[in-house]
């Protein structure tokens, strides 16, 4: 199992079951294994999606997940991070805050992008 980030395996439901039935082993009591509940299986529960919705599919978590790009919060931005995170705590501005992400998702993805570059360099010369 924990060769599975080495073999660099997909996230996928099989993964995701494995993972659970290894985690939960020997830990059901008489009550969970009445109910049904058994390792390497799992159920998933309703959630609020943020639009005032409420969704379960996993075809909406994965769309919704596809839709969000990372963000790295770079450790040389701390102090503008906190700020941002401030202006909101104290002045209920959010601008700053929404303005740091921009920011911030914007170095990640030229961080992001160089590196790909690089890498594509490397593979070509090959």
């Amino acid at each position: 199992m924990l060769t599975a980030f080495d073999e660099k395996r997909r996230i996928n439901e099989t993964l995701v079951k494995e993972f659970q039935q290894c985690l939960t082993k020997n830990t059901y009591d008489t009550r969970r294994w009445q109910l049904g509940e058994r390792p390497g299986t799992y159920k998933l529960h309703d959630y609020v999606t943020g639009r005032n919705e409420i969704g379960a599919s996993p075809e909406d978590v994965k769309e919704e997940m596809d839709e969000l790009l990372p963000i790295i919060i770079h450790e040389e931005d701390r102090k503008a991070y906190y700020e941002a995170l401030e202006s909101w705590d104290e002045r209920q501005e959010l601008d700053p805050f929404i303005n740091f992400l921009r920011e911030q998702a914007v170095k990640t993805w030229e961080k992001q992008l160089r590196r790909a570059e690089e890498r594509k360099g490397i593979t070509d010369r090959r």
